[in-house]
């Protein structure tokens, strides 16, 4: 093999190894912005919190309020399942007198209100941090549960 035929390889080498090298780290930028940006990419900062017989997300919010609680006590005549509480043991204890209707509901604890919602419907995020959404969780128990507020 000639010099020039020599240097044209390593050339050739040098480009293809950089071209590699550029496209190796082109490739890992774009898949974090991808995933960063995709609907299903939930930042593990706002998870929520499994707590006894609840996981609370706190920053969160459904639009839609559930109008199947016609009759109930305390319920609005339209049939709203909104409710006024004083406090967020007494939200717990209406949505699990109500188990056929309540798996989620939101709390708001400036206004003291709870609302049953559906697991079907999408969340909203809200700049709201008095309001919280409570999920009921099956088999989820930690022993000191009543150190993080949670009731159950």
């Amino acid at each position: 093999m000639s010099s020039k035929e020599s240097k044209f390889v390593v050339g050739f080498e040098v480009v293809a190894t950089l071209a590699i090298l550029g496209f190796t780290v082109w490739l890992l930028i774009d898949s974090n912005n991808f995933l960063n940006k995709s609907e299903n990419y939930y930042p593990p900062e706002n998870c929520n919190l499994p707590a006894g017989t609840y996981a609370v997300q706190t920053g969160v919010t459904v639009r839609d309020i559930l109008k199947t609680c016609s009759g109930f006590e305390g319920a609005p005549v339209t049939g709203d399942c909104s409710f006024d509480v004083s406090n967020l043991k007494e939200a717990v204890e209406k949505c699990n007198q109500h188990t056929d209707v309540c798996e989620r509901f939101i709390f708001d604890e400036d206004l003291k209100t709870i609302n049953f919602v559906s697991l079907q419907d999408p969340l909203d995020s809200t700049d709201n941090d008095s309001i919280s959404l409570y999920t009921k969780q099956n088999g989820v128990t930690y022993a000191n549960r009543q150190n993080l507020g949670i009731y159950s």
